[in-house]
């Protein structure tokens, strides 16, 4: 690319970065305490990750403990998205992170479970990925609507691990696990299900029509449909360039909000070292906002037996 070309690149982009900031400083004049909020979640991020090295491998073998140090990019774009107007963007980024929160407590349960009971050790983050890889091919082929299935996930199974180059003997344990974690029936559950499954481990019965409502909302923002098109007759503006709407914006903050306390509970849960240090985060919290993390503080304060999995022995 030419620099007269890139040249007129960065000159459009610093005009953009100008207007953005109007949208952002009329964001902070009507809603300071909310603005505040999204700058405080990203700080949270420092104060709750592992500090030393040989720590990580505490947290790099789940989807949680990857998740946790994704947060980091994820609440700084997602912030950004929200103070600039970008509700759209922000909301379908907030998708991911809810169903990734939901998910993973589920799949991690569903692997852990069965890894623990064969080899007394929890599972490396590769088998999990493998593990989602096998998932993902059953779902999109219907096969967990299916009444028998065990044939065709055992064939999948068979046919993915016959390509690896494990001993047999060790390649048939692996078969067996693999067919024991894709057949729970958990895994064939939509979000609003899982969502009742969490219950087992979470502290969110009061919660579970407020977190389905919020999925339900996410959905209508990810997908074209008339949310979108109602707001754009609203504010046709809207679809040309970012500008302050307060509905939109609470509606977005709303989402986002509860959307993080979801996923610091789901944090406390897996993490005993997380659930210690966001007591610190909460006692700060409380001091400074209005609004309270209530699904995390329900978690911190719950009874020790809901940690199934961070309290077993290896990875």
């Amino acid at each position: 690319m030419e620099k007269k070309s890139l040249d007129a690149l960065e000159g459009y982009i610093k005009i953009y970065e100008n207007y953005l900031k109007e949208v952002r400083e009329e964001t902070y004049k009507k809603f300071p305490e909310e603005t505040a909020i999204i700058i405080e979640i990203i700080n949270n991020w420092i104060d709750i990750i592992p500090r030393k090295e040989e720590d990580y491998e505490d947290y790099i073998h789940s989807f949680q403990g990857v998740l946790l140090f994704y947060l980091w990019k994820i609440s700084n774009w997602i912030g950004y998205e929200i103070l600039n107007g970008k509700y759209f963007e922000a909301l379908r980024n907030c998708r991911f992170l809810f169903e990734a929160s939901i998910l993973s407590i589920i799949m991690e349960d569903a692997i852990e479970s069965k890894v623990y009971e064969k080899w007394k050790s929890l599972s490396h983050f590769g088998l999990k990925c493998e593990i989602l890889r096998l998932w993902e091919e059953l779902r999109d082929k219907h096969i967990y609507k299916e009444e028998d299935k065990t044939d065709v996930i055992r064939k999948l199974v068979e046919e993915y691990l016959e390509r690896s180059n494990l001993p047999e003997e060790e390649k048939k344990e692996y078969i067996e696990v693999y067919c024991s974690i894709l057949s729970d029936e958990r895994l064939g559950y939509n979000i609003p299900k899982m969502i009742e499954e969490s219950k087992e481990f979470l502290p969110i019965e009061d919660k579970e029509k407020s977190l389905k409502d919020t999925w339900r909302a996410l959905n209508k923002y990810a997908h074209f449909t008339y949310t979108f098109c109602d707001k754009v007759l609203e504010r046709p503006d809207l679809v040309f360039i970012e500008s302050m709407d307060e509905k939109l914006f609470k509606e977005c903050f709303d989402i986002y909000f509860n959307t993080i306390d979801l996923f610091y509970c789901i944090l406390c849960w897996r993490f005993q070292r997380v659930k210690e240090k966001m007591k610190e985060v909460i006692d700060r919290w409380n001091k400074n906002f209005s609004l309270r993390l209530e699904l995390t503080e329900k978690m911190i304060n719950s009874k020790e037996e809901r940690q199934k999995i961070s309290k077993k022995p290896g990875k």
